[in-house]
């Protein structure tokens, strides 16, 4: 049994908080915070096909948001814990996926070893940079190596590793009818109402609120709560965090063929293809919501919001006797059981079935976008 791929999708490193609040008031955010680290390769953010990469609407919105109290730092700005991290990622993947006579990615960068995507956000795309950096520790040459980015669906709202979630909404009404009313939104109204007494906030959205506090746990920022509310927050965060980026009540999963059904069809696709025809690594480069769903895809049950810096790795194997293909998932390097499984080693037709149901190609995804009609998928 040989590994012949690898597919990684991670979460970028630790960063600021995305949104404005009471929960940051009197924060101190030092400037050196965002202060990132020379990094020892050369990257460029570039579209598809080498063309001019598009224009980050995410970023423009950071811009305009007024800095963070205590520093200059802007909000939702990698850190240089978040650099560090992934660069001890890149490191890792080294000594996982580049050495020993089955190393998947040389120890020079090679174009035809690894392509390299990441949503079009500098916190995605710096991460995925300082991942090289660790790869490719101590190369002799220094190559630019491309960082793909897209944000081509609709009206530059999104690509194919991050559909935003009030989007989707937009043209889903009939599954939802009010973007501030997602399913299952009532099971949060009284933990809400605990949070913001005991927090003395005037927050109406409890995502932001449980986001914002997180983030300063990350980063850490001491925080002036008692641990037993401490602990309610974390046990509410996943929950929250699983209505706002998957739209799951219950069991029903209509919104996931939206939410990542064209990153699912652009890896499954590249393993469809013959082994020695196309690169042996895929990174891309995401956010906790882009795990939260792969994972739910697979049905792989996890209990907390994906830290910074986590990764699901997707190995591929062959056996070499009859030229059979299989499939491993690991989360954070820990052997997972997908559907249907018994083991962690299970065949690539099996992951394909897995997936396939939550599957969609760009192509249906922009049609569904531009439909004025009502959407209706079946699972």
């Amino acid at each position: 049994m040989r590994l012949r791929k690898v597919i990684l999708i991670v979460r970028h490193g630790t960063r600021t908080p995305c949104f404005a609040g009471d929960t940051l008031d009197g924060r101190v955010f030092p400037t050196e915070l965002t202060d990132l680290p020379e990094s020892s390769v050369s990257t460029k953010r570039t579209g598809l096909g080498g063309i001019e990469p598009p224009f980050s609407t995410r970023d423009e919105s950071y811009k305009n948001m007024k800095t963070l109290i205590g520093g200059e730092c802007g909000f939702g700005q990698l850190t240089r814990k978040g650099a560090t991290d992934q660069y001890n990622l890149g490191l890792k993947l080294r000594g996982n996926y580049g050495k020993g006579d089955s190393a998947l990615v040389k120890p020079e960068y090679d174009p035809s070893d690894i392509i390299v995507r990441s949503t079009n956000i500098k916190r995605t795309v710096d991460s995925a940079k300082y991942i090289l950096a660790g790869l490719y520790e101590g190369q002799k040459r220094n190559p630019t190596i491309p960082i793909y980015v897209t944000e081509d669906i609709e009206k530059n709202e999104g690509d194919i590793i991050e559909t935003k979630i009030d989007f989707i909404i937009e043209r889903t009404e009939h599954l939802i009818k009010d973007s501030k009313h997602l399913p299952g939104q009532n099971e949060l109204v009284g933990p809400a109402r605990e949070l913001t007494r005991l927090l003395k906030s005037k927050e109406t959205n409890m995502y932001v609120m449980v986001d914002n506090l997180l983030t300063l746990d990350h980063l850490g920022i001491p925080l002036s709560i008692p641990d037993e509310t401490w602990k309610r927050v974390k046990d509410w965060s996943f929950k929250i965090s699983s209505l706002c980026t998957l739209g799951r009540k219950e069991e029903r999963l209509e919104l996931l063929p939206l939410l990542c059904g064209t990153l699912i069809d652009d890896f499954l696709h590249k393993l469809e293809l013959p082994m020695d025809e196309t690169p042996n690594m895929y990174l891309y480069s995401g956010h906790d919501a882009t795990l939260m769903r792969i994972l739910t895809a697979l049905r792989i049950e996890i209990h907390s919001v994906p830290s910074p810096s986590s990764v699901v790795a997707i190995e591929i194997y062959q056996d070499d006797t009859n030229m059979q293909t299989y499939a491993k998932v690991l989360y954070n390097w820990m052997e997972q059981l997908i559907r249907g499984g018994k083991v962690s080693l299970i065949t690539f037709k099996h992951f394909k079935d897995v997936l396939s149901p939550y599957r969609m190609s760009l192509k249906r995804f922009k049609s569904i976008c531009d439909s004025k009609s009502l959407l209706e998928i079946s699972l």
